[in-house]
């Protein structure tokens, strides 16, 4: 391949605006980039805190329309796993509402484990994700949905703007507010920019 064909067949990559947010803080409202990308631009205004008040805005993604447990909290089945097992199963039924693949669980004792496929209530795990440690969970330990969080704007009162990776397949994201004291006198807003290659030409 020569210079004209290596030019020829490149990509761009671009920030497209995606949906505007326009969420409420108490809402925690989920939002659909609507294509998948590898990084977001957020350009996001908090409103101003009572007096004395301290506020974080956390942006949250996943691949699920939901960042809570379709089900309710669920739990292994009565085998458990060893510190060094690669598939965990679900009590029965609990595997419903989950996507096939690609989401994390977050176990009893702490350990993040990402679920490469799951069928029915057996799961494929990857272990000890997120600088967590592999250990044993007995029969009946709950596992959660984990989100990764890609941002968090700590004592926020004004406008911020940051960058954010995606992890691949990410589609929602969701942001929240903790406030430490007092409350917010206006919600969250800003615009979500999601970044994607373009073959060039276009």
């Amino acid at each position: 391949m020569n210079a004209k064909d290596l030019l020829n067949n490149s990509t761009l990559v671009a920030f497209i605006p995606s949906e505007a947010l326009a969420i409420a803080v108490e809402t925690g409202a989920i939002t659909d980039l609507e294509g998948v990308g590898r990084k977001i631009l957020m350009a996001i205004n908090a409103g101003v805190p009572a007096a004395g008040g301290l506020a974080n805005i956390i942006v949250q993604e996943s691949n699920m329309a939901t960042m809570t447990d379709p089900v309710g909290d669920e739990v292994l089945d009565a085998a458990g796993i060893s510190a060094t097992d690669r598939v965990m199963t679900l009590h029965a039924t609990d595997g419903v509402g989950y996507p096939l693949a690609d989401f994390d669980m977050i176990l009893t004792a702490g350990e993040i484990v990402t679920v490469t496929e799951r069928v029915g209530d057996v799961c494929y795990i990857k272990r000890a994700q997120r600088g967590t440690t592999a250990t044993a969970h007995a029969g009946g330990a709950t596992a959660r949905l984990s989100v990764r969080t890609l941002h968090t704007f700590a004592e926020i009162s004004a406008a911020s703007l940051v960058e954010a990776d995606l992890a691949p397949g990410r589609r929602y994201v969701r942001v929240r507010a903790t406030v430490t004291v007092g409350v917010f006198t206006l919600g969250v807003t800003g615009i979500i920019y999601l970044e994607r290659e373009i073959p060039s030409g276009i």
